[in-house]
Parts: C-alpha cells; sequence; structure tokens
C-alpha cells in the first residue's frame, strides 16, 4: 500500500471527526476549542492552561489518525480484501473504528481523562468514529490495488 494513500486515509478519518465535532457544537452547546484542548489535556494533563492546547489538540487528533489507519492497513487490510473483497474493506473499517471507540471510551479516557467523556453524549462521539471508519474505508476501498488471491474464495 502506498504510504501517500496510508496519510490520505488517516486525514480523512481524523478530517471527518473533526468536521462533525464542528457541526455538533454549533447546534449544541458544547465548545470545539474545548474538545481539541481536551485531547491535549488526555496526553499532556500539565498542558491543560496552555494558549497552545486547542492547536496542539488537533495536531495529536490528526497523527493518531494517521498511526491509526497505519496500523489498520497493517493488520487488517490485506487479510480482509483477500476473504471479503474490496467491500470488506469499507465494512471491517466501520468495525474496527467501533471497537477503537469502546476501547477508548470504556477503558482508556476514564484512566486519562474521564473529564473528556462527558463532553458530548456517547452516541455523538460514537457517530464521529464511525464517520472515521467510513472516510477510511472508502478511501482504502477504492484505491486498493490488491487482486484476490484464487484460493480466498
Amino acid at each position: 500500500m502506498n504510504k501517500r494513500i496510508a496519510v490520505i486515509a488517516g486525514v480523512a478519518g481524523g478530517m471527518s471527526e473533526i468536521l462533525w465535532v464542528l457541526l455538533y457544537s454549533s447546534l449544541s452547546s458544547v465548545s470545539a476549542a474545548e474538545i481539541a484542548r481536551q485531547v491535549t489535556v488526555s496526553l499532556f494533563p500539565f498542558a491543560m492552561h496552555s494558549s497552545v492546547s486547542t492547536i496542539l489538540g488537533l495536531g495529536i487528533h490528526l497523527l493518531l489518525s494517521l498511526v491509526l489507519a497505519l496500523l489498520f492497513i497493517a493488520i487488517v487490510l490485506k487479510p480482509v480484501f483477500n476473504r471479503y473483497g474490496k467491500p470488506g474493506i469499507f465494512v471491517s473499517s466501520l468495525i474496527t473504528l467501533a471497537l477503537v471507540w469502546k476501547i477508548n471510551f470504556f477503558i482508556v479516557l476514564p484512566v486519562l481523562n474521564p473529564s473528556f467523556i462527558g463532553l458530548m453524549p456517547l452516541f455523538v462521539t460514537f457517530v464521529s468514529k464511525l464517520l472515521f471508519g467510513a472516510a477510511m474505508g472508502w478511501v482504502l476501498m477504492t484505491t486498493y490495488p490488491g487482486k484476490l488471491s484464487s484460493v480466498s474464495r
């Protein structure tokens, strides 16, 4: 898989979440800047009152998005493609991101930053991760050059 495609897939996923949060925050009392700031606080609690915590949160989010796409490509992409074809890439990316959401909101964040969990309704955060999966999955499904092996079907 081309590294450029991996970057595009990760950025597409990360940006879909950012746009979703911006939309949600424009329709609610939730501050998108506070959400980005809390991303920073999750990893660097000492940066809570830093003037750059919001922009740093966006950078952290996009970096983690890239890492997530790279891990998906390294671990899931080829075996899923060989068994289920290109539609399997899309579906497995949705399933993978749903699993990431569950681990993040029920295991990781309660330890790292419990206040992050209450910033938005869980349903909104779940939709956010599904949008990430859909964006990443679409990029990978439409660009994956692989051919099905004869033993996979």
